[in-house]
């Protein structure tokens, strides 16, 4: 069930192309916004292009950071100023929270001093904190879920007991979290509960964890018979990807049935397709 090795060679050409495509939606800010969502896709993009540059099992910041320096556009800025410009700005936890998650640690940037441009320091780790309700909350529960990764992947960071609660009490009797993190509710979605678990091992849950393993066999029973998670009706890549995230997050391997197995027996011996 464990992933044991790196490096599928299947997969390489095309996560070249995925992040060759992504390169030419580059903005001349150095971003990746077409949205219209502030902060909603400049740091994925600069997760993507790190990932892509990867090269052997173990996370390599030298490489990362590289990468997206090198992604330049065509007024010369890169994805670091667009994010740097961004820091800037008001953030709410949700926006500093990704920052922290997807750009600054991946590339070995300080996310109490994030500073690309050397035109003063933002302290994003404070900016989360700030945002912190007496609930436990830190504003939308999808904020929430971000926020606590982030504070957990910080050296030295912790998840507050009083949002690890509110995370666990979210979920609902299905197994799954909604957009809303309603746990009255019947609209658990695969993005959320991927999100979810990956929030809950943030907080120190283990694989084994009840919470955690509910979440898991929702997933396994949400899984399409081509592999792949679906969203409003349709195979969707960024269901899939955030699915597979919380598998590995898990410490499973999604590419065979051993992890689907383990979380939902029900559903062993039924054929499985890899989502990879």
């Amino acid at each position: 069930c464990r992933i044991t090795g790196w490096g599928d060679a299947a997969a390489r050409p095309v996560a070249a192309a995925a992040t060759t495509w992504i390169a030419g939606q580059q903005q001349p800010d150095g971003g990746f916004e077409v949205a219209g969502f502030a902060g909603f896709e400049t740091p994925d993009a600069v997760m993507a292009i790190a990932e892509d540059a990867q090269q052997q099992a173990g996370w390599d910041k030298g490489q990362a950071l590289a990468a997206v320096q090198g992604t330049v556009s065509s007024t010369g800025k890169t994805p670091l100023d667009w994010a740097d410009d961004f820091a800037d700005g008001t953030l709410n936890a949700g926006q500093a929270a990704k920052l922290v998650v997807l750009v600054a640690l991946p590339l070995g940037l300080s996310p109490t001093a994030f500073d690309p441009q050397h035109d003063g320091a933002r302290n994003l780790i404070a900016a989360i904190e700030a945002g912190l309700q007496p609930d436990g909350s830190f504003g939308s529960f999808g904020t929430t879920l971000y926020a606590a990764t982030a504070l957990k992947a910080t050296p030295g960071g912790s998840v507050p007991t009083t949002t690890a609660t509110l995370i666990r009490s979210a979920q609902e009797a299905g197994g799954g979290w909604d957009f809303l993190g309603d746990a009255t509710g019947a609209d658990a979605d695969v993005d959320t509960t991927s999100a979810a678990v990956l929030a809950l091992v943030a907080t120190g849950a283990a694989e084994s964890d009840p919470a955690v393993r509910a979440g898991l066999a929702f997933l396994a029973a949400s899984q399409q018979a081509s592999g792949a998670w679906s969203s409003f009706g349709s195979d969707d890549p960024n269901s899939t990807a955030m699915a597979v995230l919380a598998l590995t997050g898990a410490g499973y391997d999604p590419a065979g049935p051993c992890w689907r197995n383990r979380v939902a027996p029900a559903l062993a011996g039924n054929p499985y397709a890899s989502p990879t």
